[in-house]
Formats: C-alpha cells, sequence, structure tokens
C-alpha cells in the first residue's frame, strides 16, 4: 500500500516397467481428473466487529488505533463450523480518516457485523484487476480454486487491515466450539490478500505454513505476489502492490505470520475451499512421470 500522510484517506525401464507407467498414468490422469471436475465450493469468514479499538502505533509520525483480537465463524465446504480466533493487529475501520463505507477500500478493516464495510469491498479493490486498464474489479483473486467472493451474505466485504507498527506477529486459530477451548484441524484454507506492499516498496509476510499462490494481479502495472522460501519453515508472501489469493497446504489447528515491515496498510479475509492445492493434488506431481511411460508404450509399438 503506498503511504500517504496520516490525514488523507486512500488507498492506494522392460516391459513390466512400461506396463507399471501405464498404471501409475491411469491412477494420476484420474486423480487430475477428479480434482479438476469437482464443483467449487467457496466459504468466508464472517468476522465479529471488535468493540473497541483500545490500542495505537504510531507509522510515519501518525497514529492509528487498532483491536488486538477479532473472532469470527466459518462455515467449512463440509458444512462444519469452525470458530476463528486472531491475535495481532485488526486496524480500525476509521484509521487515518477513511471513510468506511465511503467504497474502494473503504478503510483498512471492515465488518458486516456492524456496518463499516460495503458488501462488494473484494470486487472492487484498486489494483485487483488481472487486465489494463481495468484495475479493480477483483479478477485477481479468482482462479479455479476460488470462483465466488464473499460479497453476499453474512460476512460479505469482511477484510481485516493489517499495518504492522502495533503488533508484528498475527496468529489464527480454529476450534470445534464457540467457547474456544477445543482445538479443531482444518485444511484448504484461503486468504485474500489486498494491496500488500507498494510499488516501489516491497512488503513481506511470513508464514510459519506453506502456501500456494492461486493468483495475483502480476502482468498488470504491479508485479503480483511472490513467494519464496529463505529458511526451513519460512514461507514468505512478497508483494509490490500485490493482490491475489493464496491456499495452506497441510492440515493444522493454528498459523501464524509475521510483518516484515509497517506499511500504510494491506488487507486480508480468510476463507475455505474443497479443491486442494495445486501442489496438494493427488497424482499432479505423477504428470511428467505418466507422460515418460507412455511414450515409452509408443516407442516399443513403432519397433
Amino acid at each position: 500500500m503506498r503511504i500517504h500522510p496520516p490525514s488523507v484517506g486512500h488507498r492506494r525401464n522392460r516391459d513390466g516397467g512400461i506396463h507399471n507407467l501405464a498404471a501409475v498414468s491411469v491412477i494420476a490422469a484420474h486423480g487430475l481428473a477428479a480434482s479438476t471436475n469437482a464443483a467449487v465450493t467457496n466459504n468466508w469468514i464472517n468476522w465479529t466487529a471488535p468493540a473497541s479499538y483500545g490500542s495505537s502505533a504510531t507509522l510515519n509520525s501518525g497514529s492509528y488505533s487498532y483491536s488486538t483480537t477479532a473472532t469470527g465463524t466459518l462455515l467449512m465446504p463440509d458444512s462444519s463450523t469452525v470458530y476463528v480466533r486472531l491475535t495481532g493487529e485488526v486496524v480500525s475501520p476509521t484509521a487515518y480518516g477513511v471513510n468506511p463505507t465511503g467504497g474502494g477500500y473503504c478503510g483498512p478493516s471492515g465488518f458486516s457485523s456492524n456496518g463499516t464495510t460495503i458488501s462488494n469491498f473484494w470486487t472492487q479493490v484498486p489494483g485487483s484487476g488481472t487486465t489494463n486498464p481495468d484495475q479493480s474489479d477483483g479478477s485477481a483473486f479468482l482462479s479455479s480454486n476460488v470462483t465466488t467472493l464473499p460479497t453476499t451474505g453474512p460476512g460479505a466485504g469482511d477484510h481485516i487491515g493489517l499495518i504492522g507498527s502495533g503488533s508484528a506477529t498475527q496468529t489464527i486459530e480454529f476450534f470445534s466450539d464457540s467457547g474456544f477451548s477445543t482445538p479443531v484441524a482444518v485444511q484448504n484454507l484461503l486468504i485474500l490478500v489486498a494491496s500488500l506492499g507498494s510499488p516501489p516498496t516491497q512488503a513481506s509476510w511470513t508464514f510459519n505454513q506453506d502456501f500456494d499462490i492461486l493468483s495475483d494481479n502480476s502482468g498488470t502495472q504491479f508485479s503480483g505476489l511472490t513467494k519464496t522460501t529463505p529458511s526451513a519453515g519460512a514461507y514468505v508472501l512478497n508483494g509490490n502492490e500485490g493482490a491475489g489469493t493464496i491456499q495452506f497446504t497441510g492440515s493444522f489447528t493454528s498459523f501464524s505470520w509475521t510483518v516484515s515491515a509497517a506499511e500504510a496498510w494491506a488487507s486480508w479475509n480468510l476463507g475455505g475451499t474443497n479443491v486442494p492445492a495445486p501442489s496438494a493434488v493427488p497424482g499432479a506431481g505423477l504428470a511428467g512421470l505418466a507422460t515418460l511411460g507412455l511414450a515409452g508404450v509408443a516407442r516399443r509399438r513403432r519397433r
């Protein structure tokens, strides 16, 4: 996100081997077909707006208010309800004097539960287009695993603002009960990311869980989102005004990430899909092997 003065609201192998490979190709093809043909279901979290924003931090000689926690419910694609607790930084919807229902970004954070957001936030985020000149249509968030955005129903337009000056580390925990006492493992989680970094300045979020980038706004005037893995257990999302969607691999009861350096703000939201992340699709890694196997069969038939 481009940094403006705090007072300005903005946004900114022989026979046996060959037969075995052929069999592998059938298994791989069926696995890929199943993942491709399945009807995609996307659900998005319904956040409960914090009661107050009692903490404050400073960025570029200006101050902003934030809450240190938020909770919400996420209806998973299997119809189970997961209770979510965020500990970190939830920037006030009116930080920097922004009108929370003014359109566009409508404030760093926004919640349908108390009317501080617009329902179509995610379809009009500036910089979220995938073709020029239209940069604000939300297409950067869509992919074969994400076919709908949170624009209707509970949680429509919900988003969490993150600056990182007050609290750099964000932790999300998942529970099976509304009392947040029984952790539950989840998988196929998504995060929508809006305005990570700015054109001249890269911003980075370092996650403790691996992820795939499903889609982004690369190929436009912005550089999109990139992933680096500088060390074991560190999975870094980078952006220069990046917008897009990431999907986590594996199953876990919580995950966290750390902001590399504070910026004017980025916004994000949490969701789920019934389709595995690309790197987790069974058989996907065998595609090259399957091709070699079929090529071997063809060569033997020509001899």
